[in-house]
């Protein structure tokens, strides 16, 4: 019985070693494959998110904010909301900076959807969103409160 044993143990062992090293090599050129056309599916007027195991395109138009929501982003545009694996600094460097603010830790907004602002928060179309003490000078800086 023992030998049984044994003998299975010495085809699983290498069996799954040899598993996982395939997969490792796959995940390793999915994320550079990410990495490499993460910055070149950002066009002029939309951009490919990944959603489950699709690219969704959603135009830099319609995007009201995003929120981090840890290692995934919430993008709120005028359709509904996206659900991305994707950190919000990452996002932040691909979106341009002329149309897009970062406010909060937690919060990208489109300059576009700004209905007011004050020195702590900025309504967005009856969303309003907190202005972190970060980034409060560059918030006030960008829209020009004095």
């Amino acid at each position: 019985m023992n030998t049984i044993l044994d003998v299975n143990i010495a085809l699983m062992v290498p069996l799954g070693y040899q598993l996982y090293a395939d997969w490792n090599k796959v995940f390793e050129k999915v994320v550079e494959l990410e990495k490499k056309y993460s910055a070149t599916f950002i066009h002029n007027n939309f951009i490919y998110l990944k959603v489950e195991k699709t690219l969704e395109k959603i135009f830099l138009k319609d995007i009201i904010f995003i929120e981090s929501l840890k290692n995934y982003i919430k993008v709120k545009t005028i359709n509904g909301e996206v659900i991305a694996y994707k950190s919000i600094s990452t996002i932040e460097n691909e979106l341009p900076s002329n149309k897009f603010l970062r406010v909060h830790r937690s919060f990208i907004i489109s300059i576009d959807f700004i209905k007011s602002f004050s020195p702590n928060r900025i309504l967005l179309q009856g969303i309003t969103i907190p202005i972190g003490r970060k980034y409060k000078q560059k918030v006030k800086e960008n829209l020009g409160y004095f």
